[in-house]
């Protein structure tokens, strides 16, 4: 039995986000409907006057959001573990600190546990050469970095081990495409595989785009 607050159901949201704030809903326990009220779990002994009552809750089961609370890794190193990674398509990147080389393949595998979107997880050695292409090594996961990263209602095809490409600049390909005027001659000089100029394609009406880059796989 999990005790409960009975709440008139036009309360219900407000209640329900008060109690959240103050750490009293018990996050282990459905909230479900009792005629015009509802039934919303407590892990305190009363709750704003309302009627306490024990009722049989469906359990809530908490999706895990971090890698870092189920990657297998000693105690002691896991404040060592990255807290940020680049995500291309379905391809993870992630630096890893010596101290848990070791244990690479258990990071990659519940990094791909978590995020269900991730097919494949690299160790990034970091961006090398005249073409500024990510050095990968693969930690876990199937397949090549070859993957199709989608951002802004348009499709880049792209492989982060052969060809530039930055997911962090998202935000400021749609910054520029809405500076593009109508007409325009667009040229974006190292362009890898052209985000940029797909990007202000899909958004904007330039007259033309010019997407320049010394790599032949670009």
């Amino acid at each position: 039995m999990t005790r409960c607050i009975r709440v008139p159901k036009k309360e219900g949201e407000s209640v329900r986000s008060a109690l959240f704030d103050a750490g009293h809903l018990d996050l282990g326990a459905k909230i479900r409907s009792d005629g015009d009220c509802l039934l919303i779990p407590i892990t305190c002994d009363s709750y704003g006057g309302y009627e306490v009552v024990d009722a049989e809750m469906d359990i809530q089961e908490q999706k895990v959001l971090d890698y870092t609370e189920i990657a297998d890794v000693p105690p002691e190193l896991k404040g060592l573990l990255p807290s940020s990674f680049d995500i291309v398509g379905d391809v993870a990147m992630i630096k890893i600190p010596d101290e848990l080389w070791d244990y690479r393949g258990a990071i990659g595998e519940a990094m791909i546990r978590v995020n269900k979107n991730i097919r494949v997880v690299f160790h990034d050695y970091g961006v090398k050469g005249e073409f500024r292409i990510r050095d990968l090594e693969k930690i876990a996961g199937e397949g090549t970095s070859e993957t199709v990263h989608k951002e802004f209602g348009v499709r880049l095809y792209t492989d982060p081990s052969k060809v530039y490409f930055n997911p962090r600049l998202s935000s400021e390909r749609s910054r520029i495409a809405g500076l593009v005027k109508d007409g325009e001659v667009v040229i974006d000089m190292f362009g890898g595989v052209a985000p940029f100029g797909t990007v202000i394609g899909k958004l904007a009406n330039p007259s033309v785009i010019y997407s320049i880059d010394l790599n032949p796989a670009a």
